[in-house]
């Protein structure tokens, strides 16, 4: 059998488009190490969330175990999420990732930390809580797919929610 042998460029052409196709990066939410978690409480107080569909927030929520998340909307306390503020990132750290097609892994940090905020309307009144989550930062290569499903972005913004939720109670209580 006989074939014809493509000329350099079509080859270089199909070889750059089938890596190129078959190369893809992921990116991961860290904490930084010296950040540290604090664990959660052992009596929660218990919530109705009212507008359950603001998805992400109530999962973070969930994760930060700041309140034991009650369906039922007799429950005294009721709390309304409000939009998660998401930063920006910068695109320089993402350079190696790109020119070695993920192999070398690039991480940066947020430019500006995540804004968390709800309201609580209780016995003793109505409150609004704004934390700002800060000491995060992300990871974007190949090896990330690897590491992908065993990271839960919203259980970390949790964590650190609870971190920031009970750091503030102390600063209250000792002011």
């Amino acid at each position: 059998m006989y074939f014809e042998r493509a000329d350099a460029s079509t080859t270089k052409t199909t070889l750059l488009a089938a890596t190129l196709l078959l190369v893809g990066c992921a990116t991961n939410l860290y904490k930084y190490r010296e950040y540290e978690i604090v664990p959660p409480r052992d009596v929660r107080p218990e919530v109705f969330v009212e507008n359950p569909e603001l998805k992400k927030e109530l999962r973070i929520l969930k994760h930060s175990k700041l309140f034991e998340i009650s369906e039922d909307p007799s429950v005294e306390t009721h709390i309304e999420l409000h939009p998660l503020k998401e930063p920006g990132y910068c695109g320089m750290p993402a350079l190696p990732a790109l020119f070695t097609l993920g192999l070398i892994p690039g991480s940066g940090h947020t430019l500006s930390p995540y804004g968390f905020e709800y309201g609580i309307d209780g016995p003793q009144g109505k409150h609004r809580h704004s934390y700002v989550l800060p000491s995060t930062y992300r990871r974007i290569s190949l090896w990330e797919w690897f590491f992908k499903p065993f990271k839960n972005e919203n259980c970390l913004l949790g964590r650190i929610l609870r971190t920031e939720a009970v750091k503030a109670a102390g600063e209250e209580h000792a002011g």
